[in-house]
């Protein structure tokens, strides 16, 4: 090895020595290092033990869940031994959860459940609750009933156990289809292994009817059909929502009506709270009516008479629902089928007329004769004036206009009578002051004397009066029933189908509050005014004297004061008829008067008469005759 080789290799290993002397870490940086390293390995061994005991709590959830599973399982099996005990083949229908299916058609909104099979809320698509009319921010849509105000079940027997359709979990049989302009939607609740055996609730909805189709079928249980002599009971009860402004007008007007098969319609009192539970004929249809609106179940052929109860019962003091009726309903099953069907909709006469069922006779239009002008005469011209589809106060108006034209000729007669008295009236002054100590029965004969004399008939204007009143009450029934009339607007009246308040309050003030409310309806103020102008008008016509006068006198004012408190609460299209009313009598009275009869060609002719004895008599005279003279018999008897 030369020299430059060593030195080259001394060199390497002066800086080789240097270089690990001053790049060793010092004592401090070598405790830095170690608690590092320290600190890593404690890191692992915390992971290792979380692992390991992760590991072990897992070992050990595993073990606890396959022994719940073995529990739940064992329990499982213990509440299904239990379930079968107490509920036999019906086990399998008892255990569900609720699930909700909406079917929609123009005119409706079912909403079902499956337990029960049933729609528990109906909603009208095409009408609106009053308060929602209003504008009023929460108010709900227009229910029938809901789920909180409805109950719809069979009760049954089957395997001598008791059962109701309301506790069964029902599945649908298949997705609700539509099939031309029909929804067609199947529950069924499966009794006992497989499918083969069910109670099946069928239901069809038109596109465009508020009648639907509803089955009830109980196929392959023939068993059970034997076990309850082919007969069930139906439950069904319903707490009508309130729809409209006036609670209580709408109480008063919500009821339960039933038809007889092959009978009359016939119903409870709207007034009182009662139970009908005497049927002894079949009857065809139960409905629960509402004031507008009505739901009814009706049967293809009858329901038994026998055990079927209809009730209503009171909600006094509820603000939500107005009455509660309740039913109990035999219904015969045809080799496991009862055929039926469900009104869910409007009392709209002649909607409802169309089904032939006389669901019509549910409409309050008045019994009798007053129906019967009603139906022949008021409801024709009304629909005729609707198709013009002017507002319903003009049309109101127009439709006075045509009755009271209508009875024109009997206005004329009942003035004319009461011109020919009017006429009398000096006469019947000088009789007066002439008998005014006489006998009773003496002044009686004179004063009938004189008529006779005079050729009048003080009865004349009773029987045109008479001829007018089932107008009068016929449309006292026509307005408060008119669905037509419902939320819509006249003038200042914001639904004319109920009280046009224009002042509230809500003070209870004795005797006023419970005879006249706590609201001023200003069309009944302004008819009850136009009354009293009527009557006062006809007064100055009357010839009465003495306490006869007084009475018509003391009528005059009081009967404006009567119908203010009256009709109060009644329907504004109501009002405005009468008021309307009163003012063309009123006018029709002054156009007769000034130009049609002249009372000096009435006075003369009378006077004409008295001086002709021996003009031939009318009826009239000649059986006041008859009586003159069987009272002067009777008293030369005495």
């Amino acid at each position: 090895m030369d020299r430059k080789s060593v030195i080259g290799l001394l060199l390497i290993g002066v800086i080789f020595i240097g270089w690990s002397y001053f790049m060793s870490p010092s004592e401090e940086e070598l405790a830095e290092q170690k608690r590092i390293n320290d600190s890593i390995a404690l890191v692992e061994e915390k992971a290792k033990a979380a692992a390991e005991k992760a590991i072990k709590e897992d070992e050990l959830a595993a073990k606890q869940t396959a022994e719940n599973d073995s529990v739940a399982l064992a329990n499982d099996s213990i509440r299904e031994a239990e379930l079968k005990n107490q509920y036999g083949a019906m086990y399998n229908a008892i255990n569900g959860s609720k699930k909700y299916n909406k079917i929609e058609t123009d005119y409706l909104i079912a909403n079902f459940s499956n337990k029960g099979g049933r729609p528990v809320a109906v909603e009208l698509k095409k009408f609106k609750t009053y308060d929602k009319y209003m504008g009023q921010e929460d108010a709900g849509s227009l229910y029938l009933f809901d789920e909180d105000s409805s109950f719809f079940s069979f009760d049954f027997t089957y395997q001598n156990k008791h059962y109701t359709t309301d506790e069964l979990y029902f599945q649908l049989a298949e997705t609700p289809k539509v099939l031309g302009d029909s929804t067609f939607v199947n529950y069924r609740a499966y009794i006992g292994e497989g499918k083969s055996h069910y109670i099946e609730m069928a239901y069809i909805f038109p596109k465009s009817d508020y009648m639907i189709d509803f089955d009830v079928n109980f196929v392959g249980l023939d068993d059970l059909m034997s076990e309850n002599g082919n007969k069930l009971s139906l439950d069904w009860d319903i707490k009508s929502p309130s729809k409209e402004k006036g609670m209580q007008q709408e109480r008063n007007k919500t009821t339960a009506y039933w038809k007889e098969k092959g009978g009359s319609v016939d119903y409870l009192s709207e007034r009182s709270y009662k139970v009908e539970d005497e049927f002894e004929t079949p009857l065809k249809w139960v409905s629960f009516k509402q004031q507008f609106f009505s739901t009814v179940l009706i049967a293809e052929d009858e329901f038994s008479p026998q055990g079927t109860v209809v009730e209503t019962r009171s909600t006094e003091g509820s603000t939500k629902y107005v009455k509660q009726m309740v039913s109990k309903i035999t219904v015969p099953f045809n080799n496991g089928t009862a055929d039926m069907k469900m009104f869910l909709g409007p009392n709209k006469y002649n909607l409802i007329k169309e089904y032939d069922l006389d669901l019509e006779d549910q409409i309050d239009l008045g019994w009798a004769i007053f129906g019967w002008v009603n139906k022949l005469l008021v409801i024709p011209v009304f629909d005729l004036l609707d198709g013009l589809n002017w507002s319903y106060g003009i049309i109101i108006i127009i439709l006075t206009i045509f009755i009271k034209l209508l009875l024109f000729p009997i206005t004329y007669k009942t003035y004319m009578s009461s011109a020919r008295q009017k006429v009398l009236k000096p006469e019947m002054e000088a009789l007066n002051e002439k008998y005014k100590d006489a006998d009773p029965m003496k002044k009686q004969q004179e004063v009938m004397k004189l008529y006779q004399q005079a050729g009048v008939n003080p009865l004349s204007g009773c029987v045109p009066a008479l001829i007018q009143m089932p107008f009068l009450y016929a449309m006292f029934r026509f307005f408060p029933a008119s669905i037509e009339l419902r939320q819509q607007s006249f003038l200042w009246a914001e639904d004319l189908s109920t009280f046009d308040a224009i002042f509230t309050w809500d003070t209870q003030i004795p005797l006023l509050s419970s005879f006249y409310g706590n609201h001023m309806s200003l069309l009944t103020l302004l008819m009850s005014i136009s009354t009293f102008f009527y009557t006062r008008y006809n007064s100055s016509m009357n010839v009465a004297q003495g306490p006869q006068a007084q009475q018509m006198k003391i009528i005059m004012y009081l009967m404006p004061l009567m119908l203010l408190g009256f009709f109060n609460n009644y329907a504004s299209g109501l009002s405005l008829y009468y008021l309307c009313a009163n003012i063309i009598t009123i006018l029709q009275q002054l156009v007769i008067k000034n130009y049609i009869i002249d009372e000096e060609a009435i006075h003369a002719k009378i006077k004409a008469n008295m001086e002709n004895p021996n003009k031939k008599k009318g009826r009239f005279q000649q059986r006041m005759d008859q009586v003159m003279k069987q009272q002067q018999q009777q008293n030369r008897k005495k």
